[in-house]
């Protein structure tokens, strides 16, 4: 069972079955050989550090997808048109990966990105839900917001 907080919070899911963290995560595979949501979400990082952003978007989000920043949120057509081609950093970093198998076909990532662009450093919490349609892992949703430093009232 995961680890719970007297709220009722999860605190980790290290312990449920089938999680797999940190680079072990990036390295596997099914069976038939898809590449797994957590390559692709390194893939999509790696992609956007190289200009591609859009383009590899468009073949990995669903027809339903949502992203959600702190203070925005878009569909797949706003996505596409305003949120990856703003994406632009020279260096990015991932840590604390963590894959969660909901179902078979549904797969919750949570991680933390440090980012280094033109303003500097930038660290952001992300998690994503990945489904598979047709043996293809897709985006379906991605949530990202800045990691702040515990302040007093933490």
């Amino acid at each position: 069972m995961p680890e719970i907080s007297r709220t009722g919070q999860v605190l980790s899911y290290a312990s449920l079955p089938g999680t797999v963290r940190g680079q072990e995560a990036a390295r596997v595979r099914s069976p038939e050989g898809e590449q797994q949501p957590l390559a692709l979400e390194q893939a999509a990082w790696d992609a956007t550090a190289h200009g591609q952003a859009v383009a590899f978007y468009d073949r990995l989000l669903t027809a339903n997808a949502r992203v959600f920043l702190e203070d925005k949120q878009f569909d797949r057509r706003q996505a596409l048109a305003d949120w990856a081609p703003a994406l632009a950093f020279r260096e990015y970093r991932l840590s604390g990966e963590t894959v969660v198998p909901v179902t078979g076909d549904l797969a919750h990532l949570t991680y933390q990105a440090t980012v280094t662009g033109d303003q500097g450093d930038c660290r952001v919490h992300c998690s994503s839900l990945y489904v598979r349609r047709d043996g293809r892992w897709l985006l379906t949703l991605h949530q990202r917001r800045p990691l702040r430093a515990p302040g007093p009232d933490s």
